[in-house]
């Protein structure tokens, strides 16, 4: 899990790093720019260096990232249940209609560690945009804090009525947690 922690930190922040901390750093002067693999070494304008470059990249990547894992999370749990109810022959469909409501929820989405993962992950990613990058984006607390109340209201939905309940497990000792 630390690989898909660094591999997620490094596709989020890798642009954002570049532009803040590499870009317009090594660009020469006219007439003898720097060049990396025959491509000239861009600059960042004067009046404002990177920051402004860096303060359009941040809510594209910041807002738009939180925008499609929301409608991933809406549309992945609404077609694999719709899959699922599509490969039940018709015959069997009317009779499922008629099941118990636990016999219901047995057919609903198993829950695997790897979604609660995922979403401790886009937590962590998000309030690292937040904190590392609040002086070039001052709003990114407040598109957090509205991404946050709708993505409670979202996940309560999600795991109340798509998912199974899980199945708890024993672990060998308790350990201490720090």
């Amino acid at each position: 899990m630390l690989k898909v922690y660094l591999m997620q930190f490094i596709n989020h922040y890798a642009s954002i790093f570049y532009i803040a901390f590499v870009k317009g750093k090594f660009a020469g002067y006219p007439g003898n720019y720097n060049r990396i693999f025959g491509s000239r070494q861009e600059e960042c304008s004067p009046p404002g260096g990177c920051l402004l470059e860096l303060s359009v990249q941040l809510p594209i990547i910041m807002i738009g990232r939180q925008a499609m894992n929301a409608v991933i999370e809406v549309i992945f749990p609404l077609v694999w249940k719709h899959i699922r109810l599509l490969m039940i022959p018709e015959t069997r469909r009317k009779m499922y209609s008629q099941w118990p409501r636990w016999a219901e929820d047995f057919r609903l989405i198993d829950l695997n560690r790897r979604e609660l993962f995922a979403e401790y992950l886009e937590m962590i990613l998000q309030y690292g945009f937040v904190t590392i990058f609040v002086s070039s984006f001052p709003l990114a607390p407040l598109f957090a804090l509205v991404n946050n109340v709708f993505e409670t209201r979202l996940e309560a939905k999600k795991f109340l009525t798509y998912y199974r309940r899980p199945v708890t497990y024993r672990v060998e000792e308790h350990r201490n947690l720090a």
